[in-house]
């Protein structure tokens, strides 16, 4: 559910300073100063931080929502260590839930987590299906 905030006129002119401040200072790295501790901002998080300050500063209502992250079939192949051919193939093998946009294939992370969870305890219970193979054919002695 997207939080509402609307600005009052202290609020407007708090973000109309930084505006200026951050306009009088392009190269300028945005840096928190809280508590005595310095944070300095990605260039991502700089991008959303002034659009927002950059609306309030012009009176506007601003909402804020998170959203699920959502990840092309080449990210989620990536960020498992797959090829995307294979990372497909396993998407129909495990049934994992994912959206269509035209005929391009989107994942949400938290699927993408589960699939790395499902492919890790499976490859487990090879492990341990090749151990017991290993005793019944007398490779293997238990240790005792």
């Amino acid at each position: 559910m997207a939080k509402l905030f609307i600005p009052n006129a202290k609020d407007v002119k708090v973000a109309s300073m930084i505006v200026k401040a951050v306009l009088e200072n392009p190269r300028d790295k945005l840096i928190l100063h809280i508590d005595g501790k310095e944070f300095t901002l990605s260039d991502q998080m700089t991008k959303a931080f002034l659009k927002i300050v950059s609306e309030i500063s012009k009176g506007e209502s601003v909402a804020i929502e998170a959203l699920e992250a959502q990840l092309t079939t080449q990210e989620a192949a990536d960020y498992l260590g797959y090829s995307r051919p294979t990372l497909i193939k396993l998407l129909d093998e495990y049934d994992v839930e994912v959206s269509k946009v035209g005929r391009h294939r989107r994942i949400s992370f938290s699927e993408v987590k589960k699939l790395q969870f499902l492919i890790q305890a499976s490859q487990q219970q090879a492990i341990r299906n090749l151990q017991k193979l290993e005793v019944e054919l007398g490779l293997l002695e238990l240790e005792k």
